[in-house]
């Protein structure tokens, strides 16, 4: 009886906390630098393609994704912020972009988005409400 106790409370805290982390929302966060030559005005201009069709291709709730940059300090660094609704959102995104059919898809972006900038790095995280 105590095994099946301890069992019922590993799943039931298994679920539970499934259920908070998918309802958190997550920001994927780049580290990029902007291409000689290039300006941010082509950053945002590929970004905005980018993020229109991978809303309408994988219909998983509103992404939205934008850039930050520094004020004073190092000028050509920037950081996109990609943000999902949740974990499963952002998976869900990230095997469309992998599939042969999300490559075909966005040849074109990737194309821009490699004469634009380079990244050398990303993260991800979540976020939970308070």
């Amino acid at each position: 009886m105590r095994k099946l106790m301890i069992i019922t409370t590993i799943a039931a805290g298994c679920v539970l906390g499934g259920n908070a982390f998918a309802d958190s929302r997550v920001d994927a966060v780049w580290n990029c630098k902007l291409n000689e030559g290039m300006k941010m005005e082509d950053v945002h201009a590929a970004n905005g393609r980018w993020v229109s069709h991978v809303n309408e291709a994988t219909d998983v709730g509103e992404i939205t994704s934008g850039t930050s940059t520094a004020i004073v300090g190092q000028q050509g660094h920037f950081y996109f912020v990609d943000t999902y609704p949740s974990l499963a959102a952002w998976s869900t995104v990230q095997e469309y972009v992998d599939s042969d059919a999300g490559k075909a898809a966005m040849a074109e972006i990737t194309s821009q988005f490699d004469d634009a900038f380079d990244c050398s790095g990303n993260e991800l995280f979540k976020h939970t409400a308070n």
